[in-house]
């Protein structure tokens, strides 16, 4: 089962839910993770016109499908698909079939590239993992919250409104057990962006939201 797994074993293949990861992450302090896998694997052969020297051509292509998901949330922050395409051309004499060599090792070296710009295209919107912002004010409809376009939030993104967690105490060992989560109050929808980094947002749903309530990526 999921409770039994750890963030170890979701390193290799792991085919468990998103929310049953989530639940993991957040257990071991992780604001989010990249799940990916090989989406496309072909290779082409194609040899030159007949003669006594040919050369063969071989392509090798490899796509990998990646989804970068907040953990606190369960949310898809990004997703996307990545490939890479091989190229080798060797002389084959009198058409002995040379191939390609070290085609595992191709196919690793092709990967690693992909990851690097999977990673390079996650580490702009990494600042939305695990990302909680405040209510600044209310007015009317309307209602200020302290992180806008330089945070990575985004117009139309869906936020819930949440009371502040809370410690519990043992009443008889007068220890902290833990934070409880606060109680989720509404949802808003981001509406506009304002100054350097804020944005206005509308209820959707809930209501009794005010000044310094929480808010997270929904």
């Amino acid at each position: 089962e999921a409770e039994q797994a750890s963030l170890q074993d979701l390193n290799v293949d792991s085919t468990l839910p998103p929310a049953d990861v989530s639940k993991l992450a957040r257990g071991s302090g992780v604001a989010g993770f990249l799940r990916g896998e090989i989406s496309t694997l072909t290779m082409k052969e194609s040899l030159s016109p007949e003669g006594l020297l040919k050369n063969k051509t071989v392509e090798l292509k490899v796509g990998v499908s990646f989804e970068l998901y907040d953990a606190s949330s369960t949310r898809k922050i990004l997703s996307g698909t990545e490939t890479q395409t091989y190229k080798e051309t060797r002389s084959n004499i009198f058409g002995s079939d040379v191939g390609l060599h070290e085609l595992e090792k191709k196919i690793e070296e092709i990967s690693a590239k992909i990851a690097l710009r999977i990673l390079q295209k996650s580490i702009p919107v990494s600042e939305k993992l695990g990302w909680e912002g405040r209510i600044l004010r209310t007015d009317s409809s309307r209602v200020y919250i302290n992180a806008g376009r330089r945070t990575g939030i985004q117009v139309g993104d869906t936020l819930k409104v949440v009371d502040a967690a809370k410690d519990i105490v043992d009443p008889q060992s007068g220890t902290v057990v833990g934070r409880a989560p606060g109680r989720m109050k509404g949802t808003l929808k981001v509406v506009q962006h304002f100054g350097l980094d804020g944005s206005v947002a509308v209820l959707q749903s809930g209501g009794g939201v005010n000044p310094g309530d929480r808010v997270e990526l929904y």
